[in-house]
């Protein structure tokens, strides 16, 4: 009796491994390092957590800046702006060189902003106005107002 004559055996079918019903060997090794390469970059962290980064009071990330409160330059002139305390302030520039927003009160807040683009700062977190001007150009001056709320 040929081994393919052999009862319970069908004849001229043959299945790899791997097939329907079969875990694949290559198959399994890859999920279970996948899965193993999972739990290693999740558990990378060990528990701590990365101290935050220090603001410097201003980026340059465009997905960043969604906020509603504006101060536009234009003409070498600032908009007028009132916000709500320790709000995020966007500065949008449509001139031609570059300008700053440097508050009057050394170190509260100083952005520089180039040519015909934007950023965001924190603005101060206790209301009052806050008179700015820009380093560049001495003539600039304008006031960010805060108030509770930011009208």
């Amino acid at each position: 009796m040929r081994k393919s004559d052999r009862p319970g055996r069908a004849r001229g079918i043959t299945r790899p491994i791997g097939g329907p019903g079969f875990g694949s060997v290559g198959a399994t090794l890859r999920a279970v390092a996948v899965l193993a390469l999972v739990c290693f970059v999740a558990g990378c962290g060990g528990g701590h957590q990365a101290a935050a980064p220090k603001q410097t009071g201003a980026t340059s990330q465009p997905s960043l800046l969604v906020s509603p409160f504006a101060i536009t330059i234009e003409n070498n002139t600032f908009s007028h702006l009132n916000v709500p305390p320790a709000t995020q302030v966007r500065v949008l520039n449509r001139d031609d060189v570059e300008h700053t927003v440097t508050s009057d009160a050394p170190g509260l807040f100083d952005v520089h902003v180039a040519p015909r683009s934007e950023t965001v700062f924190i603005g101060p977190d206790k209301p009052g106005t806050y008179p700015y001007h820009s380093a560049d150009q001495p003539s600039m001056h304008g006031e960010l107002v805060v108030d509770q709320t930011g009208r």
